[in-house]
């Protein structure tokens, strides 16, 4: 009986409170992501390069005032920003997706910000972003003879005895896959032969030499960008 009574008065209680203590906060979430590319073994964020197409959607949590309904995104102006200039084409009823491309240099950012209200300015709210822009990477590591896949962390100085070594180069960030990509190999700067059908491996024959100091060099380029490109090159020693 006493526990009737207790969940009586908390009822009557909670009733009784105004609209707005029962009010929910407005908010939205804003996610992104870039059409770069990396290896399917990556696990982190896509970063956009110069010339990537990033696309931003809107997930808006809005109530009508004084209830607890949300507010249909056909029923909310969206208006977007990109670094302070107000992108009309963008904007308007129910458009909660934002896609643009950059056109900043590596080290830059995107400021991106969204100002969410009703037709009748009852409910309004803004939220901004940075999206930092990469630059296009490459590492070499050793490769399996066999499959041609990497293991190991990625190499900037190699000792080894008189062998006979397999690379394989990973982009990182280029707007095209790997196949649309023109690799070189280079050793002491002196450009090598790579497979044509898998440019991005390359093999190395050291055996009966040594002992001798040597640096290996990969430069990646996107073909329809000469500006995206990036190198990594290993020091090799043999013993």
């Amino acid at each position: 009986m006493k526990n009737l009574i207790k969940i009586f008065i908390l009822s009557l209680v909670i009733s009784c409170l105004p609209h707005a203590a029962l009010a929910l906060t407005n908010d939205v979430d804003l996610t992104w992501d870039a059409n770069s590319q990396a290896p399917a073994s990556y696990k982190g964020k896509l970063l956009p390069t110069q010339n990537s197409t990033i696309n931003i959607s809107a997930l808006p949590f809005i109530y009508w005032p004084g209830s607890r309904t949300l507010i249909a995104n056909n029923n909310l102006i969206f208006n977007w920003h990109i670094d302070d200039k107000f992108s009309a084409g963008n904007s308007g009823a129910g458009k909660s997706n934002l896609i643009f491309t950059v056109n900043n240099y590596a080290g830059g950012r995107k400021l991106i910000r969204l100002e969410i209200k009703t037709s009748d300015g009852a409910v309004s709210i803004s939220k901004n972003i940075e999206i930092p822009i990469a630059r296009p990477q490459v590492f070499i590591h050793l490769a399996d003879s066999k499959t041609g896949f990497p293991y190991g962390a990625a190499l900037k100085n190699l000792t080894v005895s008189p062998i006979s070594l397999n690379f394989v180069a990973q982009n990182y960030f280029f707007n095209t896959t790997p196949n649309n990509l023109r690799w070189q190999w280079l050793v002491d700067g002196k450009e090598v032969g790579s497979g044509s059908e898998r440019p991005w491996l390359a093999s190395l024959n050291l055996i009966n030499r040594g002992p001798l100091l040597a640096q290996i060099q990969t430069i990646v380029k996107n073909s329809s960008n000469e500006l995206e490109t990036a190198q990594s090159t290993i020091n090799l020693e043999v013993k």
